[in-house]
């Protein structure tokens, strides 16, 4: 990674602990007018592809549905990410604090140059994450007590709303105090995304890391004049002229909603995956050359391990993509994407931007498939229509096959 890196020189380099995230991250700076990448581990952040180096290169460091933190992992990614010139790194954090927080956060600070401090706050509020006294709110419902969350062992202070309200320099002054008597890691609270502003332009003079969903490290690019100026309207995605697959690893019920609603518009046709390779993937391609719209795959078989689950939706998928070649791939659920992704052999995405915050349009950049259109999103992100938003994206109109 080091040393590709510090050849191609990004603006921002964003660590994500899953590709959804990076991607959705990725996608909040190319509504902004930057041009964006996504590498799929730190081996695909170090081979040179033919996409032009990015402003922002996002990595899926893929470490949130491991079984134990992998500090190793998280100290090689930062430690090279400051060694690239770039003039912000970030590591990522999932909206509602899934995933191995604490320990990614202490291993990050760990490889980070001396006297950086990580500003931490989960808010997200055009998902409706909030944080209001050290604790997380979801839609404003209490979630997660943030401060516990970092539990003990590390110098740890907070930032309260009241004094970011105050503005810039009382904002800057309450955070130099905390460096000041030793705090290595500040939980800022946030309601809105004017909070967040002025959180970043609080830190000028400050080396800070920021580990959030996006918006804080998106303000402080910006607060630091690392966001280019405007290049016109954000690129569309390639026109999807053959059908599309759609694969829904979240076991969400929110995605069970948003799978009904795409199928109640007419927009898919189900296709439950059922563990076996051969005949799930006929299906899968039957719909595709016969009804030439959505095939969305979905596991049918008894609850299993997600990473099971996620291995037979993506054989399935790379046999059907054989057989019947679709133009566009939805993929929901982080790992399930990343599981998809790997077995087709796509390393790296170009992205375009936004369909709704934290679903991104890319276009996939490396191995045979690429030019392959892709919308990713998160299990979690957006409401009942989401999914069909998604696939209005890749062109899929819901008109009768």
């Amino acid at each position: 990674m080091t040393s590709v890196c510090a050849a191609t020189k990004p603006r921002v380099v964003v660590l994500a602990d899953d590709l959804t995230g990076a991607a959705g991250t990725a996608a909040m700076f190319a509504d902004r007018g930057a041009a964006c990448g996504v590498a799929l581990g730190l081996g695909a952040a170090a081979a040179r592809g033919p996409a032009p180096a990015p402003d922002v290169l996002a990595i899926d460091l893929g470490t949130r549905d491991r079984p134990a933190p992998d500090p190793l992992c998280i100290h090689e990614a930062v430690s090279g990410a400051f060694t690239t010139g770039a003039g912000l790194v970030a590591k990522r954090l999932d909206s509602t604090l899934r995933g191995h927080v604490r320990a990614e956060i202490a291993a990050a600070l760990e490889a980070a140059p001396p006297g950086a401090i990580a500003l931490v706050s989960p808010a997200f509020p055009a998902l409706g994450r909030t944080v209001r006294d050290g604790r997380l709110y979801v839609h404003r419902q209490p979630d997660v007590d943030v401060m516990a969350a970092m539990g003990q062992g590390v110098a740890l202070g907070r930032l309260d709303l009241a004094t970011v309200r105050r503005g810039p320099v009382a904002t800057s002054s309450a955070l130099s105090s905390l460096v000041a008597a030793g705090v290595r890691v500040i939980i800022c609270d946030a309601e809105r995304d004017d909070d967040l502003r002025v959180l970043a332009a609080g830190t000028a003079d400050l080396p800070v890391l920021p580990c959030d969903p996006g918006p804080l490290t998106l303000a402080l690019a910006g607060a630091r004049g690392l966001l280019p100026e405007r290049r016109g309207e954000p690129p569309t995605l390639p026109a999807v002229q053959a059908p599309v697959l759609a694969v829904f690893g979240s076991r969400t019920p929110l995605t069970r909603r948003q799978v009904a609603h795409a199928e109640q518009a007419g927009l898919l046709s189900l296709v439950p995956v059922r563990g076996r390779p051969v005949l799930d993937a006929r299906a899968v391609a039957g719909v595709l050359s016969r009804e030439r719209r959505v095939a969305a795959l979905l596991p049918a078989f008894a609850p299993c391990a997600e990473q099971e689950a996620a291995q037979a939706l993506a054989r399935a998928a790379v046999v059907a993509l054989r057989q019947a070649r679709a133009g566009g791939l939805y993929l929901t659920g982080g790992h399930t994407a990343r599981t998809v992704l790997d077995a087709l052999g796509v390393s790296r995405l170009t992205v375009l931007g936004s369909v709704l915050p934290l679903a991104a349009r890319s276009v996939a950049t490396s191995g045979s498939h690429a030019g392959l259109a892709v919308v990713t999103k998160g299990g979690l992100v957006g409401g009942e229509d989401a999914a069909s938003r998604c696939l209005r994206a890749l062109g899929v109109d819901g008109a009768a096959p």
